[in-house]
């Protein structure tokens, strides 16, 4: 009898645990071989003729960044884009990701088979990104 409490307990506590889909691991399944990345950050939101750039190829900060587009997405944000970020494999871009800061809702945002997808942004990446903001140049 405590044996069966103790399963029904197991079991009702597992199927509560939030589970997180790894869309993003399905639909780029590279991204985790990411070595450099270039940070293009706008000086006018949606308007890419002129910007500040960034080149990183610390491992640490790719992961952390790509860790956010590895899961579950959000429902699509109206927010313009204020940069992109060309993920590098061997020095050939494998995926370009948009994002914007200061919409009410942070996010990344890819588009793959002709959809566009949106991802959540971690705090400690908003942060990041604002910090290199701060650090681009110009070309």
């Amino acid at each position: 009898m405590k044996y069966c409490l103790f399963f029904g307990l197991l079991i009702t506590f597992l199927s509560c645990t939030e589970k997180k889909n790894a869309i993003g691991d399905s639909l780029f399944p590279q991204m985790a071989a990411v070595d450099s990345i270039q940070v293009l950050f706008y000086d006018k939101e949606d308007e890419d003729r002129f910007f500040t750039y960034l080149v990183n190829s610390d491992p640490s900060k790719i992961k952390a960044l790509i860790n956010d587009l590895r899961y579950d997405t959000i429902a699509p944000v109206s927010c313009t884009r204020q940069g992109k970020i060309y993920c590098f494999i061997d020095g050939a871009i494998y995926n370009t990701v948009y994002f914007n800061l200061d919409c009410q809702v942070p996010h990344f945002r890819y588009i793959k088979n002709a959809r566009l997808y949106h991802f959540p942004m971690s705090a400690s990446n908003r942060q990041q990104l604002q910090t290199w903001k701060k650090e681009a140049i110009a070309p």
